[in-house]
């Protein structure tokens, strides 16, 4: 496996993490691709005396259904992300300990991420400002920024001249 540039970032906590570069929009779109819109209801309708059968695209539970698919894919693009990082990341025995410190004053009173290096990233060392500026410093190494498409359409030639 090629070498990944990472970016280190420091947390608030003071911890430091490594960062590989995770495109949101392909998330985005591997999540939809896997997790299709709920399709809208069939009705039958009766149409100048002939029977249809149509989508209900105003059923309120079509709705209600496509509200929540819209709020599922940003949420799991944000897990997905951070647990790329997460798996990034080399936990010291200090850190392991935090983790088994956890899992132990927890017992069974909550059901855990099962990953280690994911508890700890998310329920430890992060805060919610850390997991938003894990997210932005992710997606900025990977997905195009207004400031670079202007940057390369500033640098751009154009047409040149044959020689």
């Amino acid at each position: 496996m090629a070498k990944k540039r990472l970016k280190e970032l420091v947390l608030e906590s003071g911890e430091v993490i490594k960062i590989p570069p995770i495109s949101q929009i392909a998330l985005t779109q591997q999540i939809k691709r896997e997790n299709p819109p709920p399709e809208p209801p069939l009705v039958e309708v009766n149409l100048a005396g002939e029977k249809m059968i149509e989508r209900n695209y105003a059923a309120p539970n079509y709705d209600l259904a496509l509200e929540k698919w819209g709020q599922f894919i940003p949420l799991e693009v944000t897990e997905r992300l951070l647990f790329r990082v997460a798996i990034q990341q080399r936990l010291t025995p200090e850190q392991q300990a935090d983790v088994d410190e956890l899992r132990e004053a927890v017992g069974e009173n909550e059901q855990l991420l099962t990953n280690d290096k994911m508890l700890w990233l998310t329920q430890i060392a992060c805060n919610d400002a850390d997991i938003a500026a894990i997210v932005k410093a992710a997606s900025n190494m990977a997905d195009p920024s207004e400031e670079g498409v202007k940057a390369a359409a500033d640098n751009f030639q154009g047409d040149v001249p044959e020689a």
